[in-house]
């Protein structure tokens, strides 16, 4: 006797399971639907927290190079005027104006001077409401440094200031730019006029023939705009950025905090740890703490920390040029700056959450009551069925799919014993059919052969016999099949191997279909077809092999014509392919080229221009453009003729493509005599290089032109534009910045280049 029979099944209600799983399907539908909307919206505002962070860091990244990429241009200038002889470090009285127009180039100049070794002083001055001034200090002042207002024609109006004992070889700028012997920063330092941060790109300048020191040059920044700019950045509700040097030096930040400090009457700056703003002081604590050194920080950088057990988010962004220039960008906003909306979203999700789940339980009560109890009566009537009562009925007034199940049973009941009755009638037509199938069989025009599980056989059709040229099916198949009945493999005079005939290998499980075979008479050759497949009965076991096959004489023929038509029209077509492919390419090659230059035309330009600008977006590298013009051309055609003209452009063209270096830069013609050159992945000073390249091939060239009235040879004006392309600037601007830099460059004389950067949409 079984165990199992002694002990009594424990029984659980069909109810019962219906009202747990609802309710366990339920709280784990609830419960992981909010903690998934908890943890989305957590992970979303993380990612949108340092992705606008990041942009903000970038965003002050981009500024900066732009703000001092123009002490660097204006130096270089400035030296240029020197070298030619304009200007004079002996005499410096010409230097006022000169220094005066320098000034104005552009809104973050605060001061241009130059010294020299005899303690003389010049510089042009911008005072804080945007007017201009002139400052002195010389023999004549008693080297006292006297600082004058100015009219708008640069001359000296009124006395605005006098500063004791002078000597600008003793200034932070001068010492700097002595003992780096190049064009350098210096550090930052306080105004001696002005209670602000200033600080200078400085050169030295040396006697071409002894180099001796004679001078230095120094333009100088107002870092108090930079404050401004940052003060203006959108970060978060109460975030903030600030600028630090390497050391810990707080150059601007985005507070209305004043980077520096009085003490005992004498100004001084601050370290950014020694901020009187908490959130500041706090972040560069965390990040001397966390680096150490930061010196060490050589990327950029995502941390975060705690302040009052708020958590806050902090990107360190490097910023450095080529001029040892090397501070650090830090944005810091508080975590709840972007949780806020989160919590009240969390608490919210969560009441209606536990109100679904009050609400699910009921209803999943009530629902299961309604649907187990017609479903006990129908187990009630099939245990009787079970005992052998055929004929009941279930009484369910319901029209859904319990009353169709229960319709469903009675008619199941009637038609029970009415398929009893009908399964002898069935069993007698079954005889019937196997009658009429073999019937089929014997009509049909392909050979078919039955083989039993054991390998003997068990049927043969007409056509199967009338193939192999036997008259009775034989008791057992010969090992020497194939050689009774003529098989060989296809176009050979080897008999087919047994054990790869198909009908033994639909034996071992396999179906396959062949056409590599063939029956060999004495008048002829029959090509044949098989299929083979097995046939399995109900516990998967091999009952039979089914082998069809047929003579395929006369489509092996039709295949040998269409095969001999496709390998010539295949190649034909060849041919014309490539006849084809070689007109495309001259045709696209003329297409963008220009006809006369040979270099790229406007097409290829605006094409190219729109797919770099496309890329250079994504990818957030810079742009450059230089646009230019052959100076006085009409009058080279009216002097020289149209001839001349064109061999003129020709000589150009060739001279512009000998200027770019790079693969990845583009010479067109842009259009008459405009040409242009499009250099990606090329910032401002490159570009300028570019330019004066181009300058210099075209000046080898000396082309005479003698209607010219700035030289007795060829000559150009130049438009140079830069920019890191970003989808708030279209690559219109970028064309018209060099346009109009090529217009103001005739404009100012011709035979120049000039830079314009291209104006942003909130310029225009």
């Amino acid at each position: 006797m079984s165990l199992s029979s002694d002990r009594p099944k424990r029984k659980i209600s069909l109810r019962t399971v219906l009202i747990i799983s609802s309710v366990l399907q339920i709280i784990v539908a609830v419960g992981l639907t909010g903690y998934l909307s908890w943890r989305g919206a957590q992970q979303a505002v993380n990612e949108l927290a340092y992705e606008s962070i990041e942009k903000v860091s970038n965003r002050v990244e981009q500024n900066l190079h732009e703000y001092f990429s123009i002490p660097e241009l204006v130096n270089k200038s400035t030296l240029n005027a020197i070298g030619l002889g304009y200007l004079n470090l002996q005499n410096l009285q010409p230097w006022e104006k000169y220094l005066w127009r320098q000034v104005q180039l552009a809104p973050q100049l605060n001061f241009i001077g130059i010294g020299n070794e005899n303690k003389e002083f010049r510089a042009a001055k911008k005072f804080v409401d945007g007017s201009l001034g002139i400052v002195i200090s010389d023999r004549a002042t008693g080297f006292n440094l006297y600082t004058y207002n100015s009219d708008r024609n640069g001359n000296r109006t009124t006395l605005n200031n006098i500063l004791k004992n002078f000597d600008p070889r003793q200034r932070p700028w001068y010492q700097k730019a002595v003992s780096a012997k190049k064009l350098t920063w210096s550090e930052v330092y306080l105004s001696i006029l002005e209670p602000k941060l200033l600080i200078s790109a400085v050169h030295p300048i040396y006697e071409p023939t002894t180099k001796q020191l004679i001078g230095a040059l120094s333009v100088t920044l107002r870092l108090d705009r930079l404050d401004r700019f940052l003060s203006e950045l959108k970060i978060g509700k109460s975030g903030q950025a600030f600028i630090i040097t390497r050391d810990g030096t707080l150059i601007a930040t985005s507070t209305a905090e004043i980077p520096y400090r009085t003490k005992n009457n004498q100004k001084e700056l601050i370290a950014a740890s020694d901020s009187s703003d908490r959130l500041t002081q706090a972040t560069a604590k965390y990040l001397f703490s966390h680096f150490q050194n930061l010196q060490n920080i050589y990327s950029p950088k995502q941390l975060e920390f705690t302040l009052e057990g708020k958590r806050q988010l902090v990107r360190v962004l490097p910023f450095a040029d080529n001029r040892e220039l090397n501070w650090l960008v830090v944005v810091v906003v508080p975590e709840t700056d972007f949780t806020q909306q989160i919590h009240a979203t969390t608490r919210t999700t969560i009441i209606l959450c536990l109100l679904a789940l009050l609400v699910s339980i009921i209803v999943a009560i009530l629902i299961s009551r309604w649907i187990t109890r017609p479903i006990l009566q129908l187990n009630a009537e099939t245990k009787k069925i079970a005992k052998g009562y055929l004929a009941r009925t279930v009484i369910v007034n319901r029209t859904d799919e319990v009353g169709e199940l229960a319709d469903s049973f009675n008619r199941m009941s009637e038609q029970l014993q009415a398929s009893f009755d009908a399964l002898q009638i069935l069993n007698e037509e079954l005889l019937y059919s196997e009658s009429r199938l073999t019937q089929f069989l014997e009509a049909l025009p392909i050979g078919v052969v039955v083989y039993n599980y054991d390998g003997t056989f068990a049927y043969y059709n007409q056509t199967a016999k009338h193939l192999l040229a036997i008259e009775h099916i034989p008791e057992n198949p010969s090992e020497q099949f194939a050689l009774n009945y003529q098989i060989y493999v296809a176009g050979t005079n080897q008999l087919y191997p047994t054990e790869q005939l198909p009908g033994y290998r639909a034996l071992q499980g396999e179906s396959i279909t062949v056409d590599d075979l063939e029956i060999h008479r004495e008048d002829k050759v029959i090509p044949l077809e098989v299929r083979a497949t097995p046939i399995f009965d109900t516990q998967e076991q091999i009952a039979y092999a089914i082998v069809a096959f047929a003579d395929i004489t006369k489509r092996k023929q039709v295949q040998k014509i269409l095969s001999d038509y496709y390998n010539t029209l295949e190649s034909q077509v060849a041919q014309r392919t490539t006849e084809l492919e070689q007109a495309n390419q001259q045709l696209q090659r003329l297409v963008n080229l220009d006809g006369l230059t040979q270099v790229a035309n406007r097409r290829r330009f605006d094409e190219y221009l729109n797919q770099e600008w496309k890329r250079l977006v994504r990818e957030q590298q810079p742009l450059s453009l230089v646009l230019f013009d052959i100076d006085f051309f009409k009058r080279y055609n009216d002097c020289y003729g149209h001839q001349a003209g064109d061999d003129c452009l020709r000589k150009i063209a060739s001279a512009l493509t000998r200027a770019l270096k790079r693969p990845a830069d583009l010479a067109a013609r842009y259009g008459g005599e405009e040409f242009a050159a499009i250099l990606p992945n090329t910032e401002l000073f490159g570009a300028v290089a570019v330019a004066r390249a181009i300058q210099e091939e075209v000046k080898q060239l000396k082309i005479p032109h003698e209607r010219s009235e700035v030289s007795e040879y060829v000559t150009l004006s130049i438009g140079v534009t830069s920019t890191i392309p970003d989808r708030d600037l279209s690559l219109e601007n970028l064309v018209a910045a060099a346009d109009e830099a090529l217009y103001e460059a005739k404009k100012r004389g011709r035979d120049r280049f000039l830079i314009y950067y291209p104006a942003s949409p909130h310029q225009q």
